[in-house]
């Protein structure tokens, strides 16, 4: 089975991660499928020919159902009418700022890029959701064909049948932090770190930056704030790495005992090897996750994204008891949910062999 896959990977580990556990999830699924990579950035006007020779052309997770995503975030095709390729769908989402039922009920598409989401729900396959406030949110928009099957990075094929912590709070050794997406929450991993420092003060403390952090990637403006975040990091002893353009270097998280951070893919890929992980929401994505698998919600924000959550600190404190006084079973509670939505993973991915 020939298989063209749609993917956003440009700079951020988090998408690389997508499309790296896409693939394994379409080899496991689809044994001796051929697949190719297409950058979805990137106008497929010059390649339609070779999209419609393929059995399927599927997208891979991601924010794809954003108001004015077509054309402008995703060309794509000009003339949606020339893909005849059936198009499949495997852990699309919105992007809402928060979960509220106004944020998710005036959440609406342009006509353009209603098309190309109808377009491809055309295909008679469901559109594969990664949470159910996009199932929701697609309903309202009038698409009604979808199923909540979670996000690709979910699933470590190694780990499915793990429902266990790989280490205890008195255990941990390594703690990373991930990085805010909004260089103005940088004050508060100073904060962070100081908390960790006292409540761990034997670990070493590792931040990540997932979209990079030089100033090509980062502008000049957000730059000037990483210097200034490096400065201080550097006097609390604290190493930075930089884990962009690369699904691999996520392995940093392979043998860390403890995440806490801003990147829902950091979170993601920490629950996915069943490590300790608290994540801190900066909109809806992260909230998305957390509601699926039952993990306590620590929001960057209060009323608004704009609006910096002064609490966070000791929201993330009282995190850490929390994981200490429930045994870590929210915790493997939502490593049980993640192995069960594997299953709906697998069982909407083969239905893609109708196509053979």
């Amino acid at each position: 089975m020939k298989i063209n896959l749609m993917s956003g990977a440009i700079v951020n580990a988090g998408d690389f991660l997508i499309v790296k556990r896409s693939i394994e999830l379409l080899r496991h699924c689809l044994k001796d499928c051929e697949i190719e990579v297409i950058n979805r950035l990137q106008s497929c006007d010059n390649i339609i020919e070779k999209l419609n020779c393929a059995d399927a052309l599927v997208w891979a997770g991601g924010p794809v159902f954003q108001p004015n995503i077509y054309p402008a975030g995703i060309p794509f095709v000009a003339d949606l009418d020339k893909i005849s390729v059936p198009q499949f769908a495997m852990g699309l989402g919105w992007k809402g700022e928060n979960l509220s039922d106004k944020g998710v009920y005036n959440y609406n598409f342009s006509e353009k890029t209603y098309n190309f989401i109808s377009k491809m729900g055309e295909s008679n396959y469901k559109i594969g959701c990664r949470d159910f406030f996009t199932v929701r949110m697609l309903k309202n928009n009038g698409i009604y064909n979808c199923s909540m099957v979670g996000c690709p990075a979910w699933y470590d094929l190694k780990s499915i049948d793990k429902l266990n912590v790989n280490k205890k709070i008195e255990e941990v050794e390594k703690i990373c932090i991930s990085d805010p997406y909004r260089y103005s929450s940088y004050y508060q991993v100073i904060e962070l770190v100081d908390l960790l420092g006292k409540r761990f003060p034997k670990a070493k403390i590792c931040f990540v930056y997932h979209r990079g952090n030089t100033p090509d990637v980062c502008g000049e403006e957000q730059y000037k704030e990483i210097l200034k975040l490096e400065e201080k990091l550097k006097e609390k002893n604290v190493e930075s790495v930089d884990i962009s353009h690369s699904a691999e270097k996520l392995e940093i998280y392979d043998n860390c005992d403890l995440h806490i951070g801003w990147r829902v893919h950091a979170h993601i890929y920490n629950m996915s090897i069943r490590n300790l992980t608290i994540l801190i929401e900066e909109d809806a994505r992260g909230g998305g996750f957390n509601e699926i698998v039952g993990m306590q919600s620590i929001k960057a924000y209060e009323n608004n994204l704009k609006d910096k959550n002064q609490y966070v600190i000791r929201a993330i404190d009282d995190g850490i008891d929390r994981l200490i006084q429930t045994d870590y079973f929210e915790i493997e509670k939502g490593f049980f949910i993640m192995k069960k939505y594997f299953k709906k993973m697998e069982n909407h991915i083969e239905c893609l062999k109708q196509n053979l």
